[in-house]
């Protein structure tokens, strides 16, 4: 099997994994990428307590509960400053 990475920069990352000594192989990095990606799941996928989340923060929105950015930028601006 041959594989094409989709940047020049991934291209350098993996070479580099082998040069510094931490793979014996382009084939290993990739391997073992693959196998992390496994373990993971779903890439894009969202644990239960995230979707809750985001579905509370819908229901706010849909209730016009929603807060500008200028304010909570004031606000951290305000705390950060105090520090």
């Amino acid at each position: 099997m041959n594989i094409t990475l989709a940047t020049p920069d991934l291209e350098s990352y993996v070479r580099e994994q082998v040069d510094a000594g931490d793979f014996a192989s382009v084939d290993e990095v990739v391997s073992a990428a693959l196998m992390r990606m496994r373990e993971a799941g779903e890439p894009d996928a969202l644990d239960a307590d995230t979707l809750a989340a985001v579905d509370r923060a819908r229901a706010g929105l849909d209730r016009g509960e929603a807060i500008d950015a200028e304010e909570i930028k004031d606000e951290w601006r305000r705390k950060l400053g105090a520090l």
